[in-house]
């Protein structure tokens, strides 16, 4: 009744075919986890290669990017932000107020802008001058649109200095020429082919008897103050001219609207339709009674 009961030995054999499933599921484990450690370091690297192509496409974009908080401070901006504002590198951007370098005359502007962005949680656009360290103001146009996950709003910048000062010269341009129009009291006019409505400036009216510029004008308008023996002459030129995509040149009499009769000179060049314009006739027009009496008066006296 004393006796040590002993446990039995193992089996030499089932002990050896435990060792070799232990070993052969140790080795399957090993190999899924190679494998999820190699698709782990793929998806790794295909993160860092997309961090670093949306970085590089970031930073080189052709367009000014950055984050503004509510009191216009900036806290993120691309390379070419940076170099728009005369800085090397974005870092220096950072925690600088944007309406420093807004010129003064805009400052409001952009108050305007940002106060909008954040209180209407939209899209909203501007545009501004800016004062950086360049020759001339640098103009821009600021596109942003808010982001309430970072109570932020995210702002685009592109430059638009070239078409400002396309504009500037335009307008001196056609100032230069409404000048000169008046000085020697030109009428111009522009007809559209499409509706035969015709744009035209104050003088042209004035020729015509208008003291103000009417609210609309036509081909058909022009051609009832053409007096009735002249109208047919007029309409023949003015068809050749539009048949042959050519020039219009003429002189006519008309009766004005004060019941006056002047004799007319117009000139007129066609133009086909081009990038979203109609085809039109552009031309001028001008008031040469005084020329042809001075003509009529000649040939009297040469008889």
């Amino acid at each position: 009744n004393g006796r040590l009961l002993l446990p039995a030995p193992p089996d030499p054999a089932q002990l050896e075919a435990d060792l070799r499933r232990l070993r052969h599921e140790l080795e399957v484990r090993q190999q899924e986890l190679e494998q999820q450690n190699q698709e782990l370091r793929e998806a790794k690297n295909e993160i860092e290669y997309g961090l670093e192509r949306y970085t590089e496409l970031f930073h080189q974009a052709p367009a000014g990017y950055f984050n503004l908080t509510t009191d216009g401070t900036i806290r993120l901006a691309n390379l070419t932000c940076a170099r728009m504002l005369g800085r090397e590198r974005p870092q220096e951007l950072f925690g600088q107020h944007f309406d420093s370098v807004v010129a003064s005359s805009d400052r409001k502007l952009f108050h305007e802008f940002l106060a909008k962005l954040f209180h209407t949680a939209g899209h909203e656009t501007c545009e501004l001058a800016l004062a950086v360290d360049r020759p001339g103001p640098l103009h821009v146009r600021l596109e942003g649109k808010y982001d309430p996950t970072g109570e932020r709003c995210l702002v685009a910048m592109l430059d638009t200095t070239e078409r400002v000062q396309a504009e500037a010269k335009l307008r001196e341009s056609e100032a230069r020429l409404s000048f000169a129009l008046q000085t020697i009291q030109v009428g111009a006019w522009e007809l559209d082919l499409r509706d035969n409505t015709v744009q035209r400036t104050l003088i042209h009216d004035q020729i015509f008897g208008y003291p103000t510029l009417l609210p609309h004008w036509t081909y058909e308008r022009s051609l009832e103050h053409i007096l009735p023996a002249d109208r047919p002459e007029v309409e023949r030129r003015f068809g050749a001219a539009l048949a042959a995509h050519g020039d219009w040149d003429l002189e006519c009499r008309i009766r004005r609207a004060d019941g006056a009769v002047r004799w007319l000179w117009a000139a007129g060049s066609y133009r086909p339709a081009a990038a979203g314009q109609p085809a039109r006739m552009t031309g001028i027009v001008q008031d040469i009674t005084e020329r042809k009496q001075a003509q009529l008066a000649l040939a009297r006296a040469h008889e």
